[in-house]
């Protein structure tokens, strides 16, 4: 193996550590020039938010809290490219679905690059 390669290696996994390091509660370097919407505030410039639900075995469990996230929006499209915790709800489960329903978002084109959104499950 040539050392480019060895030295891209090290680049990847050290690129990748740091995704798993926004997956545990530490701010993403890529958030800290995000805007920060409330889903309210994000109706405004989406062209169609879908919303997560709560998942029944975690509301069965008394699994209940807020969660922020960061979506990486292509600024051509509007499409969100890829969604990660910014700061955890606190159960895995509840942190999946959100970013399920965040991935189907659609914002007007040109709006925004990188967005913070809430998202909040409460349980009954």
């Amino acid at each position: 193996m040539s050392p480019s390669s060895t030295r891209l290696k090290y680049v990847l996994l050290s690129a990748l550590s740091l995704g798993c390091v926004c997956a545990f509660d530490l701010p993403c370097f890529a958030a800290e020039d995000a805007v920060q919407l409330s889903v309210a505030e994000a109706r405004r410039v989406t062209i169609s938010q879908t919303m997560p639900r709560y998942p029944a075995g975690a509301r069965s469990a008394g699994m209940k809290g807020e969660g922020i996230f960061l979506l990486h929006v292509r600024m051509s499209t509007g499409e969100v490219d890829r969604v990660e915790v910014y700061r955890s709800t606190g159960f895995r489960a509840l942190d999946i679905e959100a970013i399920r329903a965040l991935r189907q978002w659609r914002f007007r084109p040109g709006t925004y690059d990188r967005i913070r959104i809430p998202i909040h499950f409460a349980g009954w």
